[in-house]
């Protein structure tokens, strides 16, 4: 507090490059400080170990064994709002009984599922990679992603198929990439945008947002 009143000012230069330094560490240490990961770490083929050993119906991961009333709308990927947006059953929908719509399924509701708490001594990331394969990069799991997920960890069959899951693994942990540099290289064009508004990287960048909102309101 004792700066509050103070009247000491950055120089302009200063006070961009503060301001980029801002935004790019933000946004860079918003998804690795202590947040969801998809246990990038952990080998593929040890999460498939662990896979393995799990049933492949979604009622075993907190869906009710039949299914509900669902919708179109699918959650937001994590990097995108996801991470405040919250459940479908927690939304309030007119004209619609929330107790009977099909839950979206956290991380944290996976763990306490029946089939996770079967695992003795599983490691948590290893298990962050599970729930990646089938909700790739949303905060939550729809039970159309988890069908769609488990049926390639059996391709297609009753047993249990290394590859198939594998595929699965590859491509929720890409979703999850994709979406994290995604807003990292949004990010950081809106940062170079301070420094350098006249360059033509920013000039790209305004060119496309303003492309992007013409067809938004086109759509309307």
């Amino acid at each position: 507090d004792e700066f509050a009143n103070s009247d000491v000012t950055l120089p302009t230069h200063m006070s961009r490059s503060f301001a980029i330094f801002a935004v790019v560490a933000l946004a860079i240490v918003v998804p690795t400080a202590g947040l969801f990961t998809g246990g990038v770490k952990v080998p593929a083929a040890e999460v498939a170990s662990i896979a393995s050993k799990l049933p492949t119906t979604a009622s075993s991961y907190g869906f009710p064994s039949q299914p509900g009333l669902t919708f179109s709308k699918s959650p937001k990927h994590r990097a995108w709002g996801g991470e405040t947006e919250p459940p479908v059953q927690a939304k309030a929908i007119p004209n619609v009984d929330m107790s009977k719509v099909d839950p979206w399924i956290t991380f944290e509701e996976f763990l306490e599922s029946s089939a996770v708490k079967k695992l003795k001594g599983a490691d948590e990331d290893a298990l962050q990679a599970v729930y990646c394969s089938m909700a790739g990069g949303s905060r939550y799991l729809t039970r159309s992603a988890a069908e769609e997920s488990l049926a390639k960890w059996t391709d297609g069959g009753k047993k249990f198929s290394e590859q198939g899951f594998q595929a699965a693994l590859a491509q929720g942990r890409t979703d999850l990439a994709v979406g994290w540099a995604g807003f990292l290289l949004l990010t950081v064009g809106f940062a170079s945008c301070i420094v350098a508004p006249t360059s033509p990287a920013p000039q790209a960048l305004e060119k496309l947002v303003d492309t992007a909102l013409g067809k938004l309101a086109e759509s309307l």
